[in-house]
């Protein structure tokens, strides 16, 4: 067969073909088809190779539309018997469009893909073509989804992290495109979920981003069935709350669902808010319709409803011409103000009696009446108001409605004329009551009878939220969200009368009788700090319901040992005194997440509500609980005769004596107690002197093991409970080591073993007062000894007496100015390497510290190259029980100091030298100015944070942190190098915090304390030393303007709300018992900071404040997170070190009474707390509007909390920011801003409580 015969044959045939479906022709008809195309045998030879070659493709593609069909109809049925779009009413019918559609197009593609496949080299072409198009078709199964760029943008966020949740929950694979299409591929049904892979891949991948954006999905009967047949399943599942009608929603969700978000974020949980076609249909219900003349309505006045009719036909949506049925005048309304009148059923009239007094309806009004006789259905009354008589239908009778019980308040619904209309209880006396009517606010004094308690109206049907996820996130979620009802509405959660689920993970319900006053405080604790640190412990989630009411409980979720220690540690905190609990015996759910320390019963005292605990319990994440000593049985009479050695207690201590007599006084009592009725005549064998004391201070002498058996008895155990094995260790030793301190010698007999089976080594060393905490955790960690300063002794406690002199050895060396390199050498446990000099730059001692916390190693610069003779270099030593570590820290610092460390405060930041030296206020000059310095230790006890340790690492375990999270003790000014002229640290040289690669002076000499706006800015116009004096009389008013900060104007002479001062060269504590703006948890200033490091002569000497410390600090309230590394949260204070520090700055504030914040951000002007209004208005030119002007704008007031989360920016644009977790509120009642702590909720008016 020729080409040319291949071109043209097709031609005759394709019309055919196309006609007859494509490649769907049958047999018989090809066969005679291809007869009346070829009218020889040699040609049909010719061409049997090429019809053969048609037909196994014919065959081909049938097969593939065949399989293609097959799938996507066996998936649409299967879906039919599971429930067809079973969660979802309209996917059956639009699926199976969209399939009829998509298979005509599969047929077309095909029959042009043969078209093109009948002649040779064309036709092989074709083929290929085919199998192109034939692949290119979608696979039914693919679930494709156009969820818009954003959502495609959130899924992918954090690598993909929420597409990845998506994959566990859906069993697919998912991707998002950055044009927005989601692609889902099932794999399999994941156990637990329903319908078929493809529709709960559908679901799942809806919901989620319906969760993104706060959107509603259809509740239908599929998702109800779903909901019913996984209650008790322990895989995937969809389970349904019911949110009561008097919650709103909003409560639970948040703004565009943002609650509901942030809690399902971090689990694999889908949860949000359904709807259902009959609400639907209400809401059609309720839009608006045509109204035709005549028509019998009732419209709104006020807050009534009043009969009316139409006047004029209106059409949907158009106002509604009415005639008022009680004075026939006209009014427009709206049609939302118009509703049909219901039409009254018929009911069944009332039974009564002659005598009786009723109400009687005359025309459209019901009057008083009184019944004289009744027949058959009429009633014979006597009218109230003029005494004729009436024959009336019974069903216009009705018994007299009793005078309602009305106080002052109460919403009722009052008669007016002949109906009854809104109003509200003003006073009432005997026989009136004076009501407020809504409408107007005019006041009637009206008879008991023509008042009635309004009728309340119908609560709103319950929300329904749709939880999808596995067994213990949809638990999780339930109990948090039964949690925010009960806030919303008492005693809801008890009224459900929910049960508990057992099962792998269920949910515990705990009745809850907390002592004391009854509040669940202690439970809870400060930030629910207590609650959540039960829940890591235990492994447990839960919440706790009826906080304001008589039902308290907790709802625990979790294994049934999660949830058994849960309960077993809410019962004893709940009786708790501070740390002492009732029980007497250790709790058997709690045997494996405890550890206890018995304290023998001559240091028992020591167990007291002095111990201050909290920095253990908080570095090591446990709860110490101190059990309540055995009732003492009762007491029987023992046995002694003269001459008998016994012990004898003599002024607390128990002594060796011999009885000399034995007296009764109350022989023939029955009673047997501790006075046993008898006196003892004893003589102490150490000094042989003789006393008179009771039987109850007389005990048999026993042999050592007995008796320590005995003071064992007589202990306080001590319970500490935490997840970690090592941080229970860690608290337990350290524990120890501070009751050694407190009652010497209970411990360093060294017999005493705790139930770990490890033994107890106590001992002390002398110590230095000016070694501060920080820097005794690091040397604790490295020693792998717990280490507790007390004055000038340290005391230590380990499992080993090695440790206890590792911890000794390791600590001699710091014990004077600087380091000494020769006691250096002597550790066992230490290793050195040289730096080269110009390399020291690049490890000033934070970066040192910062490999200390990381590794659990102490690192440090000494002399010991120069005593050595070594002149190019320094001497770097690492100190360390583990070689491993030590190794690691060599390693570290090899690399660190080949890196130039980025700067904590860098030189251009600070004012030029020659403008700190033009300053002509010198604080060092005056003592008025800096009396603060001297009443303010900031080193002391009251400032310095107790918690010493917050270490990540274990003991004996290489974790990724030391004790502390936070980096922040890691600064330059704990350098330790004599060398270190680069960072101006030196230990000999003394030098300032601040002194930094050339800094000349710190901020308290020539303190240019702002130019206006921005104290960095060197060119500043409007620098307050060019404008001002400080000693003259300022207004701060400025001529041009001619409202002076709201209304107030004076000037810094007058009396100053923010320190209540006529002079602010005076002391200003800028509001009572308040730390200066200026000073409060900076001591980057301060006299002491001379001393870096350990070594300033002081416990603690932080820019972190009062609750910086080992592990936890705050970060001067900027909301670092304690994980981060402490340059980046020097970075944070640089930032506020930038800003203006002092009221008498150039920048723009609101009025407060708490101290200014040190921002780089200057800050408006703002009204004070109420209780602090007064002294002279301050006010800048130029400043930005006021948060109430900017409010006032807006025209609606933010109404929630993420209302004002969302406007924080707009109404307080260029303000300070303040530390994370908190926001600014403006208060309407006061009449100034205040902040809001998101995480508790808690309110203030002090800024210094923000930071």
């Amino acid at each position: 067969m020729t080409d040319a015969q291949m071109e043209e044959d097709p031609v005759e045939e394709p019309g055919q073909e196309a006609e007859e479906g494509g490649w769907h022709v049958p047999d018989e008809e090809k066969e005679e088809a291809a007869g009346e195309a070829y009218e020889t045998e040699d040609q049909h030879m010719d061409d049997q190779p090429q019809e053969e070659v048609e037909e196994a493709e014919m065959k081909e593609e049938e097969d593939k539309k065949e399989d293609a069909a097959h799938v996507e109809n066996e998936e649409m049925d299967e879906e039919q018997e599971d429930g067809s779009a079973w969660w979802a009413s309209d996917q059956k019918q639009e699926g199976k469009d969209e399939a009829a559609e998509g298979g005509d197009a599969d047929a077309g593609d095909a029959g042009e893909a043969g078209e093109a496949g009948e002649a040779g080299e064309a036709g092989e072409a074709g083929e290929a073509d085919g199998d192109a198009d034939a692949g290119a078709i979608d696979d039914p199964n693919v679930v494709k989804i156009d969820v818009g760029w954003e959502a495609a943008a959130w899924l992918r966020e954090d690598e993909g992290r929420r597409l990845r949740k998506l994959e566990r929950l859906a069993g697919g694979e998912a991707e998002a495109s950055e044009e927005g299409m989601l692609k889902m591929t099932p794999n399999i049904l994941p156990l637990g979920a329903c319908g078929t892979p493809h529709s709960w891949c559908e679901l799942c991948a809806r919901a989620l981003c319906a969760m993104r954006s706060g959107e509603e999905v259809e509740l239908t009967a599929g998702l109800i069935e779903a909901a019913e047949a996984s209650a008790d399943l322990e895989g995937l599942g969809v389970a349904i709350v019911e949110v009561p009608g008097s919650v709103e929603k909003k409560a639970i969700s948040g703004k565009e669902g943002a609650k509901l978000l942030e809690m399902c974020d971090a689990s694999d949980i889908i949860a949000l808010f359904t709807w259902t076609q009959s609400e639907s249909q209400d809401a059609q219900s309720a839009e608006p319709q045509r109204y035709e003349a005549g028509d019998a309505v009732e419209g709104k006045y006020g807050e009534s409803w009043f009969d009316a009719e139409v006047v004029e036909a209106a059409d949907a949506g158009s106002d509604v011409k009415v005639k008022w049925g009680h004075d026939g005048s006209e009014a427009d309304l709206a049609q939302s103000d118009v509703r049909r009148k219901a039409v009254e059923e018929a009911e069944a009239a009332p039974e009564v009696k002659e005598g009786d007094k009723v109400e009687a309806k005359y025309g459209e009004s019901w009057f008083e009446a009184e019944v004289i006789s009744t027949e058959n259905d009429k009633v014979k009354i006597k009218w109230g108001f003029d005494g004729s008589e009436e024959d009336v239908d019974s069903s216009s009778v009705k018994p007299k409605e009793a005078p309602a019980q009305l106080k002052e308040g109460d919403q009722v619904e009052a008669k007016y004329g002949d109906s009854f209309h809104a109003a509200e209880v003003v006073s009432v006396t005997e026989d009136k009551i004076k009501v407020k009517w809504g409408h107007d606010g005019s006041e009637a004094e009206l008879d008991p009878q023509e008042v009635k308690a309004k009728e309340a109206e119908p609560p709103a049907p319950p929300a329904k939220l749709l939880l999808v996820g596995l067994r213990r996130p949809r638990l999780e979620v339930e109990v948090k969200v039964l949690n925010r009802i009960e806030a919303k509405a008492p005693g809801h959660v008890a009224a459900l009368g929910r049960a508990c689920e057992e099962g792998m993970v269920g949910l515990t319900i705990m009745d809850l009788n907390p002592g004391g006053d009854g509040s669940l405080g202690k439970l809870i604790g400060k930030g629910g700090a207590t609650k959540q640190k039960t829940e890591r412990i235990c492994g447990s989630s839960f919440e706790f319901m009826g906080k304001d009411t008589e039902t308290k409980q907790a709802f625990i979720v979790g294994t049934p040992d999660q949830r058994s220690r849960t309960q077993a540690v809410l019962e004893l905190l709940q009786s708790a005194v501070d740390f002492r609990v009732k029980a007497t015996e250790l709790p058997l759910a709690l045997k494996d997440v405890v550890t206890s320390l018995v304290v023998p019963g001559s240091a028992s005292a020591a167990v007291s509500g002095d111990l201050q605990l909290h920095p253990i319990q908080d570095s090591t994440d446990s709860i110490i609980i101190a059990l309540a000593n055995p009732v003492q049985q009762t007491v029987l009479k023992k046995e002694f005769a003269k001459d008998q050695i016994v012990e004898c207690k003599f002024k607390g201590e128990w002594l060796e004596a011999a009885i000399l007599d034995i007296k009764s006084w109350a022989a023939d009592s029955d009673d047997e107690d501790e006075t046993d009725g008898r006196t003892f005549v004893v003589k102490f064998l150490r000094d042989g002197q003789e006393a008179s004391v009771l039987a109850m201070n007389v005990r048999e002498q026993l042999a050592p093991e007995e008796a320590q058996e005995r003071e064992r008895a007589k202990g306080r155990r001590l319970l500490v409970v935490a997840a970690d094995p090592e941080k229970r260790l860690e608290a337990v030793l350290r524990l120890a080591a501070m009751l050694e301190a407190a009652s010497p010698g209970v411990f360093s007999t060294g017999d005493h073993v705790l139930d770990t089976g490890e033994k107890l080594a106590v001992s002390t060393c002398p110590t230095s007062t000016n070694v501060q905490e920080d820097f005794v955790r690091r040397l604790s960690v490295a020693a792998h000894c717990a280490m507790v300063p007390v004055e000038q002794t340290m005391y230590l406690a380990s499992t080993s007496p090695a440790d206890c002199a590792r911890a000794e050895a390791f600590l001699k060396p710091f014990l004077g100015e600087k380091p000494d390199a020769t006691q250096v050498d002597e550790i066992d446990d230490s290793i050195t390497i040289n730096i080269e000099k110009d390399k020291e730059k690049n490890l000033p001692q934070r970066v040192l510290d910062e490999v200390s916390d990381k590794l659990g190693v102490v690192a440090f610069f000494d002399e010991g190259a120069t005593l050595a003779g070594v002149e190019d270099s320094v001497r770097c030593a690492i100190l360390c029980w583990d070689t491993e570590k030590q190794a690691a820290a060599v390693s570290m610092i090899q690399e660190l100091k080949e890196v130039e460390p980025a700067e904590e405060w860098k030189a251009e930041e600070w004012k030029n030298d020659e403008e700190w030296k033009d300053e002509k206020q010198d604080w060092q000059e005056d003592d008025k100015k800096r009396k603060w310095e001297d009443d303010k230790d900031w080193s002391s006890d009251k400032h310095a944070k107790k918690d010493w340790s917050d270490d990540k690492g274990s003991w004996g375990k290489e974790k990724d942190k030391g004790w502390e999270k936070d980096k922040k003790w890691g600064s330059d000014s704990k350098s330790w190098d004599d060398k270190g002229k680069d960072d101006g640290k030196s230990w000999d040289q003394k030098k300032k915090w601040g002194q930094d690669d050339g800094q000349k002076d710190d901020w308290k000499k020539k303190d240019d304390w702002s130019n206006k706006d921005d104290w960095k800015q060197k060119d500043q116009k409007d620098d307050w030393k060019k404008k001002d004096d400080w000693g003259q009389k300022d207004d701060w008013k400025q001529k041009d303007q001619k409202k002076d900060d709201w209304g107030q104007k004076d000037d810094w002479k007058k009396k100053d709300e923010w320190g209540q001062k006529d002079d602010w060269k005076k002391k200003d504590d800028w509001k009572a018992d308040k730390q200066p703006a200026w000073g409060q948890k900076q001591d980057w200033g301060s006299k002491e900071e001379k001393n870096g490091g350990w070594g300033n002569g002081k416990k603690q000497e932080s820019w972190q404040g009062a609750k910086s410390g080992g592990g936890q600090s705050n970060d001067g309230g900027w909301g670092t997170s304690s994980a981060s590394t402490g340059w980046q949260k020097e970075q944070k204070r640089k930032e506020m070190w930038n800003g203006p520090d002092h009221d008498d700055r150039d920048a723009k504030k609101w009025k407060t009474g708490a101290p200014a914040p040190t921002s780089a951000y200057n800050t408006f002007e703002k009204k004070p707390a109420p209780w602090q209004r007064a002294g002279g208005a301050r006010n800048f030119a130029a400043a930005p509007p006021n948060p109430k002007e900017v409010l006032d704008r807006m025209g609606a007031w933010p109404d929630s909390i993420d209302d004002w989360k969302r406007v924080q920016d707009q109404v307080w644009a260029g303000a300070a920011p303040l530390a994370d977790g908190w926001i600014r509120v403006w208060s309407k009642r006061h009449d100034c801003e205040y902040y809001l702590r998101l995480q508790d909720n808690h309110a203030t008016f002090e800024l210094d409580e923000v930071f």
